[in-house]
């Protein structure tokens, strides 16, 4: 789980700013071993939005020493799909390669699947 943080309306866009850039560039912090998906159906105008997939942490690590080691924008765009994620209410991983579904129980950071949310919250 990604510690909560609570951003303000400049910080969001500032973040999220620099992760568009960073997403252009393919400058990702050293735990960072790929981007994911998350698409929302449901929701007008609505586009896929990327997410750092990181690397599990090793024996001698504990999974808050990856998430510290994350670029605060790379962090917030973890932290945007975790939200997003507990607020859905049908939630399927979905292997790339394969294109399987399956009903999401828990949002992992290192898991590569893409994110499906089928029915939005409300609001």
């Amino acid at each position: 789980m990604i510690p909560s943080t609570s951003y303000g309306r400049n910080d969001a866009r500032r973040l999220r700013a620099r992760w568009e850039r960073r997403l252009a560039e393919g400058n990702f912090s050293p735990v960072v071993t790929g981007v994911r998906r998350i698409t929302q159906f449901g929701r007008p105008g609505a586009a896929p939005q990327a997410f750092p997939l990181v690397r599990a942490p090793r024996s001698d690590e504990c999974a808050a020493a990856i998430i510290a080691a994350l670029s605060a924008d790379e962090h917030w765009a973890l932290a945007m799909a975790e939200r997003a994620v507990a607020r859905g209410r049908e939630v399927y991983a979905v292997t790339r390669h394969s294109g399987v579904a399956s009903l999401l129980q828990r949002f992992e950071a290192t898991v590569g699947d893409d994110i499906l949310i089928l029915t939005p919250a409300e609001g």
